[in-house]
């Protein structure tokens, strides 16, 4: 997914707009990227969702994912307009008060999205049962989940059958993670995805 067309539409949004609050759990480029065009206020996150603060007005614009990057679904701001970076193609979905603006991310049909969010709870459960691996946020929300390693996860992503990167370099808070996208793991795969975790993990212990 190309990402400077996704910040370009969240710009158009930010205009005369004195505070913007950016959830961590979005994408690190686009953090940065919007960052370095806006004056932004990154809202942490726990077990991935963005924490909203209680002065939000309605001259302030909020920035979350629908899943974020993470994973998880940020909540949407009562008092506050929303920008809403969705991405159906990573399964499951939440409604969104009206008035919020949503910038597509991604496509995918439903049968396909629902299919992503299944294999990535089946994924999990199955990576919940290897000694030292534990899913960061609980149960998968969508298709996209964090998992927490006792190892340095470098080398372990990079050898895993599917699409996976370490996440502790940008988020320290969760150390030892491994951003796993299932989505992108065939049914048939899942129990050998597990199989490669458990050997990595294992080999990284030495």
């Amino acid at each position: 997914m190309n990402e400077e067309p996704v910040v370009s539409r969240i710009r158009d949004h930010l205009e005369g707009v004195d505070r913007v609050f950016v959830s961590r759990g979005l994408a690190p480029g686009w953090q940065a990227d919007l960052a370095a065009a806006t004056r932004t206020v990154e809202l942490p996150c726990v077990r991935g969702e963005a924490v909203l603060p209680p002065d939000l007005s309605h001259d302030d614009v909020v920035v979350i994912g629908h899943p974020n990057w993470l994973g998880c679904f940020d909540p949407a701001p009562l008092h506050a307009r929303a920008i809403v970076v969705a991405e159906p193609r990573l399964g499951a979905h939440r409604p969104l008060a009206s008035g919020h603006a949503v910038v597509v991310g991604g496509v995918a049909d439903p049968e396909s999205a629902t299919a992503g969010l299944h294999r990535a709870r089946k994924l999990a459960k199955g990576l919940k049962q290897l000694p030292g691996v534990m899913p960061a946020c609980g149960t998968p929300q969508s298709a996209v989940f964090v998992v927490l390693l006792g190892v340095d996860p470098g080398p372990v992503a990079a050898v895993l059958p599917g699409p996976a990167e370490a996440v502790s370099g940008v988020y320290p808070e969760l150390p030892g993670g491994v951003r796993i996208d299932a989505s992108g793991v065939a049914e048939t795969d899942v129990a050998a995805y597990a199989a490669a975790m458990k050997y990595a993990v294992r080999s990284a212990r030495g």
